[in-house]
């Protein structure tokens, strides 16, 4: 099945009369065909799906929205293999742009509505015509840069759907401009037209404006242009227009078919079809956390939009992970999308070593401006493990400035990551962590205190904090930092723990003269219901490493913010100036820096806390059932974590053949099955997120009996 969007230039320019042209050609051919007007104004009286179904015959249907705006019932249509049926879904009865339809009529509808209610009615499309040769037209509603109904723009709506296309030019006067710069706001956002099609072309004083050969010599060679006769505006009857347009849409329609059609793939005599894909992924390529010749099994993805993963296979799954909890806009996300293309154009990279760039300090500004106030100054690096490399030379090399010999050793909590490089696994758990078998004997020896035992919400007793209180007791003169991940420990067992510990924490470093280093790469932006995780203790630390949801999955980035005592002093002390001797090559990256600050300002212009909390509420009620289960230990939700603790460790593969049977991407370890969502997911993926992950605890209650 090939889906392909009809885009206009502008309005007026023959998008429907294209449309209809296509469906007429796939019906001619014998090829199942949908239409798709997702957002429809001036209705009913105005209905291109109507059109399109009346001079292609087939048959028109309307989703709710759009028969609420004509007082009629909503439809789904008839169906048989041979078929054209044309849906409207969105509609308003004011002929004004979209935007301007619902501020005068309200009934508003969310881009994420829009575009979970094409890719329905496109599965279902393709559930009926399996097997078959068929087409699925979109047909936007005006030009490309018109608002959608909730005032983004067109092309910034349909582009996380990375939908082929073909663009409607103008033969008017000033269509050359308008169809260019169309072309160009399409193939920006990864939807180059496939083929532009003209209708006739204009005069002005019996001269030709000849905007067709003007045009062509402006597209890329792979883009087809087509010409279609010229329409009488003053004739009602199209059937005679519509037999002369035959033979070219019929070529149209081949064009569109053609396997190849759209961007092809770079490497297709290497890479081949997905089975020689994996096979060549096994042959060369190490995945993390795993063996290089007995490799965990890997799903292939082609494309990944909104909170959704496209496998090669064709089967999308909702992505619960975030991938590893970054992506927390999802896919594809537009402002984010314009931004890497804007700074791309003008500059991917340069060194930071003598030279500064405006994404770098607008970066900073923000970081300092949304971060615990104390923190002001920014180290900008790698990624979140080599952050945490940082904060650790940062701590050791501050009482070095201050000619405080001894402090060399941090002091942590068990159950603790804090990635994978040499200084950061050296404060990760050294007995059930996943780099103690290993390297447990090569490691710095650093000071361990027991996992915080009160749990989220509840008050921390002296007891609770003892151990970690007589540790840095003990140990002042040899402790630089206390590094500990705020509220959430991730990767080491999502557990959740008590604010107050955290608070007491703090109060046990300033007694002690120590630092205090919180890492908060995996709880950063939003994803406990605050900002930054420390926040839930109302404190700060002196040292804070970010990551991850910093770039919103984009590319890797991490940051290490200090106080400007930690800075001044890391910088000078009785030493005099003293540089910090970390130098990453990409560190500052001016392309990651656009990205983060794109990132940045879509959080905090949108409802992120609400969405959130509504994730929360989601996760509690879904996934409380399963603490009934024989074979869980625990559930725990926080923000937009769920997680459930079996009693035994899960069979991962299993579990995630039970998960992908749902529609569902997770990333189970051990003993614990949990989620991590896009802060987008809509309820209905949020659904097929937790009743994936109870169905799977159904199946190992099951296979314990």
């Amino acid at each position: 099945m090939k889906h392909v969007a009809v885009w206009g230039s502008g309005t007026n320019v023959g998008k429907t009369l294209v449309s209809a042209g296509l469906c007429a050609a796939a019906r001619r051919a014998s090829h199942p065909a949908l239409f798709l007007k997702p957002v429809q104004t001036g209705f009913p009286k105005d209905s291109d799906g109507e059109k399109v179904a009346w001079h292609a015959n087939g048959t028109h249907s309307l989703g709710e929205h759009a028969a609420a705006a004509a007082n009629l019932p909503a439809s789904a249509g008839t169906w048989d293999e041979s078929d054209l049926i044309c849906r409207t879904l969105y509609a308003w009865t004011r002929a004004v742009s979209p935007h301007l339809a619902v501020e005068i009529e309200g009934r508003p509808v969310s881009d994420e509505e829009i575009r979970e209610a094409v890719q329905q009615e496109l599965a279902s499309f393709g559930h009926r015509v399996a097997g078959s040769t068929s087409l699925a037209l979109i047909e936007s509603a005006g030009g490309v840069a018109s608002p959608a109904p909730s005032g983004n723009l067109q092309h910034d709506v349909w582009q996380p759907l990375h939908l082929p296309s073909v663009l409607v030019g103008d033969v008017r006067l000033g269509g050359i401009s308008s169809t260019i710069c169309a072309f160009e706001s399409l193939s920006s956002r990864a939807s180059i037209p496939i083929a532009v099609v003209l209708l006739g072309d204009q005069t002005i004083d019996e001269q030709p404006l000849g905007n067709g050969s003007a045009i062509r010599r402006h597209l890329p060679e792979n883009t087809a242009l087509f010409h279609l006769p010229d329409v009488d505006p003053s004739c009602a009857d199209l059937s005679e227009w519509f037999a002369q347009a035959a033979p070219v849409c019929d070529e149209l329609l081949g064009t569109l078919l053609k396997p190849a059609c759209g961007v092809p793939d770079p490497t297709p005599s290497v890479v081949g079809a997905a089975g020689g894909m994996l096979a060549l992924d096994a042959r060369r390529l190490w995945h993390p956390y795993t063996s290089a010749t007995r490799p965990s099994a890997c799903i292939a993805v082609k494309s990944a939009a909104g909170c959704s993963l496209t496998l090669e296979s064709g089967e999308r799954l909702v992505d619960g992970m975030s991938s590893w909890w970054a992506a927390v806009h999802g896919y594809s996300v537009p402002e984010i999308d314009s931004a890497a293309v804007s700074q791309i154009r003008k500059m991917s990279h340069v060194m930071f070593g003598g030279i500064t760039h405006r994404p770098a300090v607008e970066l900073g500004e923000r970081l300092a401006a949304i971060t615990p106030g104390p923190l002001q100054r920014v180290f900008l690096c790698d990624s979140g493990s080599v952050a945490v490399e940082v904060a650790i030379k940062m701590a050791l090399q501050f009482y070095s400035a201050h000619g405080v010999q001894g402090k060399t050793r941090m002091l942590t909590v068990r159950g603790g990551y804090h990635g994978d490089t040499f200084g950061a696994m050296a404060v990760c758990d050294p007995v059930n962590g996943m780099h103690a078998q290993m390297f447990g004997g090569v490691l710095p020896n650093h000071l361990f205190a027991p996992r915080p035992s009160p749990a989220f919400g509840f008050p921390c007793a002296d007891s609770d904090i003892a151990e970690l209180s007589r540790l840095l007791a003990a140990h002042s003169h040899e402790v630089a930092a206390v590094i500990l991940e705020p509220i959430v420990q991730g990767a080491g067992g999502m557990h959740f723990y008590s604010s107050d510990y955290l608070r007491r924490v703090r109060a046990l470093c300033d007694k002690h003269n120590t630092l205090l280093i919180l890492d908060c790469i995996a709880t950063g932006f939003g994803r406990t219901g605050r900002l930054f995780a420390c926040e839930h203790a109302g404190i700060s630390p002196d040292i804070m490493c970010v990551g991850k949801a910093l770039t919103a999955g984009y590319c890797t980035l991490g940051a290490t913010l200090a106080t400007d005592e930690v800075a001044a002093t890391v910088s000078g002390g009785v030493h005099g100036t003293i540089p910090l001797m970390h130098g990453p090559t990409f560190m500052a990256n001016p392309l990651a820096c656009a990205i983060a600050g794109a990132s940045i300002d879509l959080l905090l212009d949108s409802p992120w806390a609400a969405r959130v909390s509504q994730i929360e509420a989601h996760l509690t009620e879904a996934l409380a059932p399963c603490a009934a289960s024989s074979a869980v230990a625990d559930v725990r939700v926080l923000g937009a974590i769920g997680v459930i603790e079996m009693n035994e460790a899960l069979d991962v593969p299993k579990v995630q053949e039970i998960l992908h049977s749902h529609g569902v991407w997770l990333r189970p370890f051990g003993r614990l099955l949990y989620t991590m969502p896009p802060f987008v997911a809509s309820p209905s993926e949020l659904s097929r997120i937790t009743n994936g992950m109870c169905s799977a605890v159904e199946h190992v209650e099951k296979c314990a009996r």
